[in-house]
Order: C-alpha cells, then structure tokens, then sequence
C-alpha cells in the first residue's frame, strides 16, 4: 500500500491520481540534462539499500542502525527519481546511520516532508480499546493487559516493544508499520508527516519511539500494512513515563473499529472524472503527439496527430449538468492514423448512485468516422451560445459524407446522431441518399433532424479542431501547433493536435484544483480570509524631456502599494504593511525629489502592486516600477516579497522549496535555458550550453517570484535574446502542486494597468 504525498490518503497500485485531493501519483515526464538531475539529487551512501517504487517512480533509501528494532535515520526522499519534477519538491537531508548490530531486519524509510496546517480536534477522537471479547492485549509472557477494556488510550512507554497481531490472532512476520493520526495532550492534531515508515521483517514487532522520536507526547494511533491485511491497532497514549520498561514486549490486537465495515463517504464527480481520466490513459496511452512522414507532399513533409486520450473536455450541452467529454485513439499508433480509430465517449455524474455513467459512445460505440485517412481529412468543432453546445465531425469523400452531431436534442432523449449521405450522379444529377442513426430519411426529415439539434443555429463561440495537421518540417510538427505557414481564419478560433493533448491536462488540472479548493477549505476549518486591497494616489513625476540636468515639467501617473486588512494577527498585519509601506514610500520619495538622474538608472514613473500567492499560510506580493530615461520607451523593474502569515516574517523563496540557494539557481538556470531553445527569441540559440550560459549571466538581473503555482523567475526584457516586444517573461521553475507548469511562461499572471 502506498500514500498520497499531498494528504496522506491511501493509493492503490495504477492509480494516476490520489482519489481524495487530486495529486498526481505517476506522471511521464521528458528527461533533463544531467546539470538538473545533479542540482536536485545527492548521492546515496554506499551501504545504502535502495528500493524502487514502480508506480511512483520514486526511489527511497533503507539504511540500518543498531539497537533492538535497527531503526535507521530519515533518508532523502526522491534521491534518485525518474521524474523531475523530484527535483523541484522539497526534500530531506541525508544521514548516514552507524552500522547495524545485527541483521537489519527493521528498516526506516522516511517521510515526505511538507507544510500543513494543525487543526484542534476533539479529545472524542480517541479510539476506545477493544473491549472482553475483542483482540487481546497482553504483557510479555502471555500475562492479560489488565487495561484492554478501558474506554480511553492507554499510557505506554516508547521504549517497550509492540507486537501487533492480527484479527485471527496470529503474529506478522513481514509488515510495515507507520503513524496513521495522533492528537497530544491537550487534544490538538499533530502532524504525523515527518513520522518515517519502518518495515520489520523478523516478527519482533517494533519500538514505537523509533517512529516518534521527535514528536511531542500524545494518542497515537499505528497502522500495520502486512502482506494481505492492513490494520490499525488502538490508540495509544505514549510517553517517556508510560507503562512498560525497554525489553518489554506487548502483544496488540487491531482496532474493533478497523475491523468493522466503515462505510466510505461518496465520491465526488471531480474524483470520479479524473479516475475516468486515469482509467482511459491507463487502457489507451498518455496524451502525446504522433508525427509520420506525410503520404502526399501536396500539402507538407509531416504530419502530426494526437494519439493516447487525445482530448478531454468538460461540457455543459445547454442543461446546466457537465459532462466529460473524451477522444481517444485506439490504432497502432505505426504511420499515418485512420479516423476510424478515433472514439467518442460522454460521462455523467449519477447524483443518485454516486458513480460515473456512459451516456454516448460506450465501448467503442462511437466511432468519430468509418472513413480512413487515404480518404478523406475531418474536422471537429464545438459551437456553443448560452443556451446550447454542439459538437461536430465531418468528413467528406466525393459525393459522400460522414457526420457525427453530440448535443442535447430539443427533447433531452438522446446525445448523438449520426448522418451519413451517400451520393452518386445520374446523368447530370447528383442523387443523395441519407441515413440518420442507419434510418434513411427523405431531405425535409433531414433537415428538421439538424435543426433539431441547432436549435437557432446562432452560436457565440466556434472552435475548430484539426485532427491531423501538415508541417514542412519535422521539428515543427512534433509541437504539432499552429504551422507557421497557416492561414488565418476569420471564423472563430482554430486548435491544433498539440491544443488538443494540451486540453487534456488543462482538464486534468481543473479538477485537480476543485479539489484542492475543496480541501482547502476543509483544512482551513472557519478560518479568516485573507484580505488584501491596492491602495492607489495619484503622484506627480517630474518629466526630463528635453536634458538630465533638471526637471522641465511633470507628469501624472497611478501609484499603488498593497495593504493586508485580515486574515492574519495584528502583529503579523502591522509586520507585513511596514515592509510594503516602506518600499513603496522609498521609491515614491525618491521620484518626486528627483531634480537630476542617470540615464542608466532612469525614473520611476508608476508604481503598481499586486497579490500573487496566498496558500498553505503564505503570502506572496508583487510590485512593478515602470521606469524610463524619456526615449523611445521605459523598461520594468519588478521586486516580489513572501511572507509567513502565522509571523509576517519574510521567507527566501528557496526555504519555500526546501532547498539551498544554489540548488534553486541551477534550476532556474536549466529551465530558462530550456524555454529559451523551445521558444526562440530574435535569434536562436546554438545548443542548450550556450544558453545555460546565458541564463547564468542574467540571473543577478533576475527576481523570484511566489505564485499559487509556485515559484516563478521574473526575466528583464531583453534577456535571453528576446525583443522588447516580449516583456518581462515570467517563468516557472518550481510547482506546488502541478510540475508540468514547470517551464512555462505566466506573463498573464502578472498584468498591472497603469491607467486606473
């Protein structure tokens, strides 16, 4: 059995998302330069036992120590990964632990480490022990426990020896143990995550000190996963002064709450989409473009097309009810793709039985068309107004068509219908014969079938889909986005295959953070809100237009600071604002007496602000001068401040990320130079050491940021080769939460308006 990362929450082996808060579990991701892998990882020592977990793709380091459970010392987690995005988590420190006096039949394997917030719950957590005829509790030497039917956790040493039995009494000989919840003394929840796991292996059982060594007194409450059951045993009240002395051995039974049948809470349709999601990927293959020479250079050298679950979308259709939406490609994925191997498939949520139902195209009933490749190229698109959404494949070969409509009829009966039109020529006269859903229809049926389905036939939006498209080259077609040679369409708004693999984990992600609101606003249980406003003034700006000696006018320009009004003390409010009072007024000051400046340096002409990060008790702020030396145009100086909210003390945007300094400086320098050789700038970059070196260079130059994605690097114009034009990037270099966002570009995150 394995946890979520992020909650705790138990995985299931194949699972690709935790089912209680959304968390990626197992993830494909492209492989990074050694600098990175070398940034993030440390060695292992060489005695060290390594076990790799297939699913999670994370390797965690098992090492001995001596004494009675041979526990070992915490490991870093993640020290060898495949999946880099290790390389942008936090992580613990490494520490050798002294040799093994015997075997090592017990082995610590460490615990994620991670914020979270300790919430009081009440004492009636406790767990009461199992009552006469339960699981029994003994002492060593089979002498009855004289306190196995008291209705409250019992006092214990940490240092006694526990061994756990199961329901039918007989002892584990191979089985893990770890800390599933405790509360301490005065009933408060205290945070289990930095507790490690310790696999026995002899059947001894386990010290529980071995597992709290740093924690405070308290209930605590162990779960024991052997090799075909897992199990709590009853809490227990664990102190230095508990009942039992080193050496002694107490034998425990499960829980009686374990064993009874606890009836889980429903799911979610958020939980049950993605598990469709994890589901349709696992059976059919990642989101991922395809690219095969093209068989007609008529219209480019390439083609490219998505392939794996290459679409997924959440719809309303015009009845207030989402649904989700996927395309998947079933082919061998060899060459050029057939149409005919693209599926449709619509799922509902069932309010009533809380479970997932197909209402369209279920085990391959839906096929987008029956028309190969070599015959015809479709199209796909979703037309939508306030009322109703329509989706629609095409496809046409000589006289004859293929058409696929998903949408909600005027009487709600059915989703999709299917039209197909055979013509032929009869002299001079085309004869068409239609059949709809393998009913032919006469031409008047026809038509008030489709207008049925069009309703008014006016839609706000149109999107079109391009299952395949031709590029000249081969590089350009593996991003399978908009060619370069594209024309522009002055109908709606045009998709590519690299949009549509791309809808697929905007999809993932939007579900991903319902449920991360969701469980956020569990864990803030009533909490205050925090509560930022900008205050803006109007402020004079002496102008130098004509020399840099002195002034010559003024100019008025919007100024604006942010102030923190709730949702934290009052001494961490009045810490915060003085920070972020004081740097505004420096600036603001020093512009208005400005008499004489540097061209190098120029004038602050506005000041703007912006809240960027509040999350896990973290705040992160922004603030952008827009600056000038009076030519052609300014430039922006950007500066970003992150804050704890339980102290209002500043926090370095590497402690956010449980690194060093450098270790965040080569990250950022390997992501830079990565989206500078994906996105060129002016002039493109020879090779990935050139522009490593180039990130290097304008690091100094460059500021952290902390966004509710994670930390993002502010770049100045101009760096790595990039006009004017494109503005000050603002790239991603380490994720809470997604490490896909890792390498992307959040400008958009950042836009101030100077005018109001």
């Amino acid at each position: 059995m394995r946890y979520c990362t992020n909650c705790g929450a138990e995985v299931a082996d194949g699972q690709r998302f935790c089912r209680k808060c959304g968390t990626p579990v197992r993830t494909s991701w492209p492989a990074l330069s050694e600098s990175v892998e070398s940034a993030g990882n440390s060695e292992s020592p060489d005695d060290g036992v390594t076990e790799q977990t297939e699913k999670t793709e994370q390797t965690e380091k098992m090492l001995s120590s001596e004494g009675a459970t041979q526990t070992a010392t915490q490991t870093k987690e993640e020290a060898h990964s495949e999946d880099p995005a290790a390389l942008f988590r936090p992580s613990e420190q490494i520490a050798d632990s002294e040799d093994s006096a015997d075997d090592g039949s017990v082995q610590q394997i460490s615990a994620p480490r991670r914020r979270r917030k300790v919430a009081a719950i009440v004492a009636a957590l406790l767990v009461v022990l199992v009552a006469a005829g339960g699981a029994a509790l003994y002492f060593g030497g089979g002498q009855h426990f004289p306190w196995a039917s008291q209705a409250e956790a019992q006092p214990l040493s940490r240092s006694v020896r526990i061994v756990p039995k199961t329901t039918d009494g007989s002892t584990p000989l191979h089985y893990f143990v770890r800390v599933k919840r405790a509360v301490d003394t005065s009933g408060n929840e205290i945070d289990v995550s930095v507790a490690p796991v310790i696999e026995v292996s002899d059947g001894e059982g386990f010290t529980p000190g071995d597992l709290i060594t740093d924690l405070p007194d308290g209930a605590y409450t162990f779960e024991i996963e052997a090799d075909e059951d897992t199990f709590e045993l009853p809490p227990i009240d664990l102190s230095e002064n508990g009942k039992g002395e080193s050496g002694e051995t107490i034998e425990i039974g499960p829980s009686d709450e374990d064993s009874a049948t606890t009836e889980e809470a429903p799911k979610t349709a958020e939980v049950l989409f993605l598990e469709k999601i994890e589901e349709l990927i696992a059976t059919y293959g990642e989101p991922v473009v395809k690219v095969a020479e093209s068989p007609d250079d008529q219209y480019g050298d390439y083609i490219a097309y998505p392939a794996g679950l290459s679409f997924a979308e959440l719809i309303d259709f015009g009845d207030g009810v989402e649904r989700l939406v996927v395309i998947y490609y079933d082919g061998d994925n060899q060459g050029t793709p057939n149409y005919s191997n693209y599926y449709l498939e619509v799922w509902e949520y069932d309010t009533e039985t809380n479970e997932l139902v197909c209402v369209c195209g279920e085990n391959q009933a839906s096929p987008l068309s029956t028309s190969s490749f070599d015959e015809s190229a479709g199209t796909l698109s979703i037309r939508a107004n306030k009322d109703k959404t329509v989706i629609k494949y095409e496809s046409f070969v000589d006289l004859s068509s293929v058409e696929l409509y998903l949408s909600l009829p005027n009487d709600d009966s059915a989703f999709i219908h299917y039209i197909e039109t055979t013509g032929k020529t009869e002299g001079t006269t085309v004869v068409r014969t239609s059949r709809v859903d393998g009913r032919e229809v006469s031409e008047e049926e026809l038509n008030e079938i489709t207008s049925a389905i069009y309703g008014n036939w006016k839609f706000d939006t149109y999107r079109w889909y391009s299952l395949t498209e031709y590029y000249d080259s081969e590089t350009e077609a593996q991003g399978g986005l908009k060619p370069d040679d594209a024309a522009e369409q002055n109908i709606g708004e045009y998709y590519y295959p690299g949009d549509m693999v791309q809808q697929v984990y905007d999809t993932i992600e939007a579900l991903q953070d319902r449920l991360s609101d969701e469980q956020s606003t569990q864990d803030d249980d009533g909490a205050a809100e925090v509560a930022v406003e900008e205050v803006t003034e109007t402020v004079e700006v002496p102008t130098f237009t004509t020399g840099y000696d002195r002034s010559d006018g003024v100019d008025q320009a919007t100024w604006g600071y942010l102030v923190l009004t709730d949702g934290a003390s009052d001494e961490a409010i009045s810490k915060i604002n003085e920070v972020l009072r004081k740097e505004y007024e420096d600036v603001k000051q020093e512009t208005v007496n400005l008499k004489s400046f540097t061209v190098d340096s120029g004038e602050c002409t506005s000041y703007r602000s912006l809240l960027t990060c509040n999350r896990d008790g973290l705040l992160g702020t922004y603030a952008e001068q827009y600056r000038t030396n009076w030519g052609p145009h300014g430039w922006t100086k950007v500066s970003g401040h992150i804050f704890d909210l339980s102290t209002g003390e500043e926090l370095e945007p590497w402690e956010v990320a449980g690194m060093s300094d450098s270790e965040l400086d080569d990250i950022a320098v390997e992501v830079i130079a990565s989206y500078a050789m994906e996105n060129p700038g002016l002039t493109a970059y020879a090779s990935e050491e050139e522009a490593r070196s180039d990130a290097s260079m304008i690091l100094d130059n460059c500021e952290y940021l902390l966004t509710n994605d994670g930390i993002v690097v502010s770049l100045p114009e101009y760096a790595m080769r990039y006009s004017y034009a494109e503005g000050s990037l603002k790239i991603v270099v380490w994720a809470f939460d997604d490490p896909s966002l890792v390498g992307t570009n959040v400008m958009s995150q950042f836009t101030v308006d100077y005018l109001n």
